[in-house]
């Protein structure tokens, strides 16, 4: 369960300033201190904390469902999750998820390489890019593999830690939704992993819903591709 410390019911803004003035004083006081902001979405913010870790505030429960499932867990190619934790009441709409995870490094050399690997996979399969189904992870591997040849080394390379990153996810029934360049990273040993679970379902909860979530998802995922 995602652990919720009771508190006031929290406004749909989710801007820098209200993150700080609303839950700066109640996260030091569970040890976390802020620093300097990271990035921030459509429906969170990262800042990174004084002890080197990430914190993620989020308004995207599914997000947060499939960060606590695997947090405390390390799998291969897969960010590390501590904790998932709310301020929210059971009663408030606009719930906001605090989600603390390992720092990774986003590297431009990366991106370009998974650039021009994505291309040549689109030559083979135009939507492996969904990933919603054991099926299509399976697909996905088998091209790679059968076409070792047609990749340059760092390519394949770098394929294989996607690959190994979405089947420690798969294995722990959550699928992931949203590969793209931006959402790949490399920890203090420069190991490649796959982090935001903004797009990630866990079938571990509801099925039916999350299965349906899904859908909707990927469509809006095809739509903004």
């Amino acid at each position: 369960m995602v652990e919720i410390c009771i508190g006031e019911n929290l406004v749909a803004s989710i801007t820098v300033d209200n993150i700080l003035e609303k839950y700066q004083d109640k996260l030091a006081k569970l040890g976390y201190i802020i620093g300097p902001k990271l990035g921030e979405g459509t429906q969170g913010v990262a800042f990174l904390l004084q002890n080197g870790r990430v914190l993620k505030i989020t308004e995207d429960n599914t997000e947060a469902i499939a960060s606590n499932d695997i947090a405390g867990k390390k799998l291969n190619n897969v960010c590390e999750i501590d904790r998932v934790f709310s301020f929210a009441s059971d009663t408030s709409i606009y719930r906001k998820y605090f989600i603390v995870q390992e720092k990774l490094t986003i590297k431009k050399e990366d991106k370009i390489i998974f650039g021009t690997a994505r291309e040549k996979l689109k030559g083979y399969y135009q939507q492996w890019y969904t990933l919603i189904s054991t099926e299509h992870l399976g697909k996905l591997s088998d091209i790679v593999k059968n076409n070792k040849n047609d990749f340059t080394p760092k390519e394949y390379s770098l394929l294989e830690d996607i690959i190994e990153g979405l089947t420690s996810l798969d294995n722990e029934f959550i699928k992931y939704g949203d590969v793209h360049p931006g959402n790949l990273g490399r920890d203090a040993s420069g190991n490649l992993k796959i982090f935001d679970l903004g797009y990630s379902f866990s079938l571990k909860r509801n099925p039916i819903e999350a299965l349906e979530s899904i859908y909707m998802k990927i469509s809006n995922i095809i739509q903004i591709l």
